[in-house]
């Protein structure tokens, strides 16, 4: 990636409600399961539990917040020629999706990695994380760390409300919630 490219946009979603959004997750903390990794095995991939390399808890959308991920991506593919333009990406067009929500509490984190594929949607282009998290936040750290090899060229901090998107081979991670 070369240093004058953009790794990541951090927009608004003014038609979601995160504190909504975020109450219907806290009602369903019991269905969070760890989440896993994905690795390559042979010719196929194995999702696996690795904690060294990810803390965190996930959860697939029910039919009760599914109409937020809609917003979601309906807000994503409204502004994909611009985004493209922006993340100086190629032109492609959207096909499936893929949507989990993911909680990372106290000392919670995951590693180095790029979300380029997924064994369903196949090949990413983009990324995007939409946080919720309580106001004023009630924890430090969490913060998605973008690189170009090991330097260091973006950092985007947890806002509720706030929809980051990046293009899928950037190399990121998110770091330890305090």
């Amino acid at each position: 990636m070369s240093a004058t490219r953009k790794a990541v946009l951090e927009i608004s979603c003014p038609h979601i409600d995160p504190d909504a959004v975020l109450d219907i997750l806290l009602s369903k903390q019991a269905l969070f399961v760890p989440s896993r990794v994905q690795a390559r095995q042979g010719r196929g991939f194995l999702k696996k539990l690795d904690h060294s390399y990810r803390n965190s808890l996930s959860y697939n959308p029910d039919k009760e917040l599914l109409p937020y991920c809609e917003v979601l991506k309906d807000t994503v593919i409204a502004r994909l020629d611009n985004l493209m333009q922006q993340l100086q990406l190629p032109r492609f067009r959207p096909g499936q999706h893929e949507v989990s929500c993911v909680a990372f509490g106290d000392g919670a984190f995951f590693r180095k990695h790029r979300d380029t594929f997924h064994r369903y949607t196949g090949d990413r282009a983009i990324s995007w994380v939409y946080y919720v998290c309580h106001k004023p936040r009630l924890f430090s750290g969490g913060d998605l760390v973008f690189f170009d090899g090991e330097r260091e060229i973006d950092r985007v901090a947890p806002e509720s409300g706030k929809l980051v998107i990046n293009p899928a081979r950037v190399i990121f991670e998110k770091n330890h919630s305090q």
